[in-house]
């Protein structure tokens, strides 16, 4: 016994459901006081984290080759199960054994010397093997129950959690929902590349990952490739459809996932100008670019920064010179100061919105009737071709793809019945705010929020010219009901363009531009 020299090995994977295994460091210090009190010579101590099941523990391996060396002839684990649960570390395991290499296995509880019946070995070694098998048929067998039942199976993506209420495990969005819907929607724009979404969660927006570590481009790739945000969990390439509650819609998924097809090209880095794109030249119709000059000035030692709008002359020759954004927001802001309306009007066109308003939702419910028929008439769909499948008539490659087309029409319509549930309240929400958004207007142009800019002039404008210097805006409804476009005789200074008050009411206002646009914190 005094000539034996140990080697501690502990393991610990994933996939140990028993709670009676201890952690490594339990399994470390309960070996090591157990080899104190029994006067064991231990050489080394070994550990590792991965599944006994497969072969290929580096580790273990690494443990083996010691022993077959000479340099240890003895093994000092926690369980049986800690050495092998795979027929081909058991047989190098048992042959070690038979050749004498290997003299004794002891755990605290019992104890394996050479010279004993090698038929025990395969007992305790096939045990441990058998349990493997069950443990992964049990949790293959779970997962698919989980799937049919719609319930995420395993850790919650990113923007979800984990819950078990009332025996019932599934995920649930978090707090950090907004930021994956974020990423989402800026994405589908089609100017946001995945290394600025990177540096907006990484530094700007100061999110942490799943595991508390930062993202990378990989990590957010898959993100917008990830089914689940749209309520639909994929398996080995076959869909369910999840009970959860879904981040995103079907649409913005679909969106986005056409973008990643087609490698669509960003122009310029998206953020750095607010009205990239927005803008056409009233001469040749060509779009407007931002771009930024740095100017040094020799007598004051002093740098300067300017952001100028060119137009980019892609229809031939063009007259227009640059203009620099201090004077288009300028006359945006002495646009948008000229709207006047008179309340006690303003009350009545609300109260005859309201009204019309009642005759849209008429026309919503029906809507939304009619795609809940639809939707039932998938789900039976999809029980029937359930019954092909069980019946073989049809193969397990045709339906998966059809049960995948089902479920993503599904999907959609869920979607639509969301977007047409939202869309008067947000749209009756507008009608309500009104002047709170002409007064928010003039505080987006006079801050540095870029993305406000932008989002403001998408909102109000359907249209925005420069002619000779001068920016030209075609209001959206309502603001286009409220003042007429007139050339004055005598010129404004700022925008040569002034408005007056029309006596217009609202005539459809689920036409008009939604007010999240606008009141983004």
């Amino acid at each position: 016994m005094n000539q034996l020299k140990y080697i501690t090995y502990c393991r610990k994977s994933r996939e140990d459901k028993d709670a009676q295994i201890l952690s490594i460091q339990s399994q470390i210090e309960e070996l090591s006081q157990y080899a104190s009190n029994n006067n064991l010579q231990v050489t080394s101590t070994f550990d590792e984290s991965h599944s006994a099941a497969k072969q290929g523990r580096p580790v273990f391996n690494d443990v083996l080759n010691l022993i077959e060396a000479g340099q240890a002839n003895a093994l000092l684990v926690w369980k049986f199960d800690r050495i092998s649960r795979n027929e081909s570390d058991t047989a190098r395991v048992i042959k070690a054994f038979r050749d004498g290499i290997l003299e004794e296995i002891r755990t605290p509880f019992e104890t394996y010397r050479k010279g004993d019946n090698v038929l025990l070995l395969y007992i305790y070694f096939g045990m441990a093997d058998e349990y493997s098998r069950q443990l992964s048929a049990n949790v293959k067998r779970g997962n698919r129950t989980k799937l049919r039942l719609g319930q995420y199976p395993g850790c919650a993506p990113f923007g979800y959690r984990n819950f078990n209420r009332n025996n019932i495990k599934n995920i649930e969005p978090d707090e950090n929902a907004p930021i994956v819907r974020k990423c989402f929607e800026l994405y589908a724009t089609g100017e946001y590349p995945l290394s600025l979404l990177r540096k907006n969660l990484n530094h700007e927006w100061g999110v942490k990952g799943k595991y508390g570590g930062k993202f990378s481009l990989s990590v957010i790739q898959k993100m917008l490739n990830n089914s689940v945000y749209y309520g639909v969990i994929s398996r080995n390439g076959e869909l369910f459809n999840g009970t959860f509650e879904p981040i995103i819609s079907k649409d913005l998924f679909d969106k986005v996932e056409a973008i990643i097809k087609n490698r669509a090209h960003v122009r310029g880095k998206a953020g750095e100008h607010s009205y990239k794109r927005l803008i056409r030249c009233r001469e040749c119709q060509s779009i407007y670019t931002g771009e930024t000059r740095h100017k040094y000035y020799p007598k004051t030692d002093n740098h300067a920064v300017y952001e100028y709008y060119s137009c980019a002359k892609k229809h031939g020759s063009c007259s227009q010179r640059p203009i620099r954004v201090d004077d288009i927001e300028k006359q945006l802001k002495a646009a948008i100061s000229k709207v006047e309306f008179d309340k006690e009007e303003w009350e009545i066109a609300t109260d005859l919105a309201i009204l019309d308003l009642d005759k849209k939702r008429s026309f919503q419910h029906d809507l939304i009737s009619r795609y809940q028929k639809n939707m039932a008439q998938i789900d039976s769909r999809l029980n029937s071709l359930l019954d092909l499948r069980t019946s073989k008539e049809i193969t397990a490659e045709e339906y998966i793809l059809k049960k995948n087309e089902y479920i993503n029409t599904k999907k959609t319509f869920e979607g639509k019945i969301k977007e047409v549930t939202n869309r008067g309240d947000e749209k009756f929400g507008l009608v309500e705010n009104f002047a709170e958004v002409i007064i928010q207007a003039q505080e987006i142009l006079e801050g540095n929020d870029i993305e406000k800019k932008r989002n403001l002039v998408l909102s109000i404008s359907s249209d925005l010219f420069i002619f000779e210097g001068k920016v030209e805006i075609s209001f959206k409804k309502p603001f286009s009901f409220f003042f007429d476009r007139q050339k004055d005789d005598k010129e404004d200074s700022m925008s040569g363009i002034q408005y007056k008050v029309r006596n217009y009411y609202f005539e459809n206002p689920l036409d008009y531009p939604p007010l999240w646009l606008i009141n983004q914190q």
